[in-house]
């Protein structure tokens, strides 16, 4: 498959767009209080967005599969507890803890994928029935009150800890690159576009399109496994509502970078430049004391502006308007 330049692809958009964010609220932070919001934020939303961007990279591949995967905040918070579990109520290694929760978010991810390639479920009622099969279970575990997690003392030797924890920018770029590489490369990647872009067609193709669908679930699950663990480890804590509405933002980071929800488009990139866009649209609005509560409002109106956009690209909309059947 031929990847055409950087600065002809949907990405760079969504990085300009990136970009004039960040100056803009440069300019209204010095203007509303005289500090700079690029020397005093910059590094929280780094770190922030971070968690977002993670379950991101696994939700674009749904995605772009045609799918959508309403679990990963639940996922999200399951995966944190089996975690903090093992690791803080059996003394288990760090090591086989973080194992452990990257597991448990692969097994949720299987579970949709079966349900989804494997039963023929919609995806919206799969993912939905597992979000609060995976909420209750992480209320289960630990009869719903927090576990603290101490890892810089116990765990500060490994290296998983410290890179999910303190560095999750990194954890971010690696995860970002491994899975561009692997969607624009590799067959498998091939195989997600070609569901999305056309089920029907990639059955006659021979591919095993429930299969593709079982791992690409699976793979969503274990990025939102690594999300979780990156927050608790971060926060050191994990709580029963931790992952609450991070299924919105996570779809909002996708729709933002240009994953397309008509299937067949985008990259995980793109998803990472979207989960940057939020976050900086969240610092941005708090940092101009915008009421929190209406942060909810802007990431559902970021979602419908995306997908809005996004239909316009592909002429959906305009052929409506027209009366005429979109080419």
């Amino acid at each position: 498959m031929k990847i055409p330049p950087f600065w002809k692809t949907r990405e760079f958009g969504v990085l300009i767009v990136l970009v004039a964010m960040l100056l803009v609220c440069e300019a209204g932070a010095r203007i509303n209080n005289g500090k700079s919001f690029l020397g005093n934020e910059l590094e929280r939303v780094l770190l922030d967005f971070s968690v977002v961007a993670i379950a991101a990279i696994g939700a674009s591949a749904v995605i772009i599969s045609g799918g959508v995967d309403l679990s990963s905040g639940s996922t999200l918070t399951l995966s944190a507890y089996a975690m903090a579990a093992l690791y803080v109520n059996q003394g288990t290694p760090a090591p086989v803890a973080l194992s452990a929760g990257l597991l448990t978010g692969t097994v949720v991810g299987l579970c949709n994928g079966f349900l989804v390639g494997g039963a023929k479920l919609p995806p919206f009622i799969a993912t939905l029935g597992m979000l609060s099969i995976a909420r209750g279970l992480a209320f289960w575990v630990n009869e719903g009150d927090n576990i603290t997690i101490g890892w810089k003392k116990a765990g500060e030797g490994f290296i998983g800890f410290t890179l999910l924890g303190t560095y999750p920018m990194v954890a971010v770029l690696i995860f970002g690159l491994l899975a561009w590489v692997i969607m624009a490369r590799f067959s498998w990647g091939r195989y997600v576009y070609a569901v999305g872009g056309n089920e029907v067609a990639a059955r006659f193709a021979g591919l095993r399109i429930g299969w593709i669908k079982v791992g690409i679930y699976a793979a969503a699950g274990l990025f939102s496994g690594l999300a979780g663990c990156s927050y608790a480890l971060r926060y050191g804590t994990s709580f029963v509502t931790m992952g609450n509405g991070y299924e919105l933002q996570i779809i909002a980071a996708c729709a933002i970078g240009g994953v397309s929800f008509a299937g067949g488009q985008g990259s995980a990139v793109g998803a990472v430049l979207g989960a940057a866009i939020l976050q900086t649209l969240s610092e941005g609005l708090l940092h101009l004391r915008v009421r929190e509560d209406y942060l909810e409002i802007a990431y559902g109106a970021a979602i419908v502006v995306a997908v809005w956009i996004d239909q316009l690209r592909q002429g959906d909309v305009l052929a409506r308007w027209f009366g005429r059947k979109s080419a």
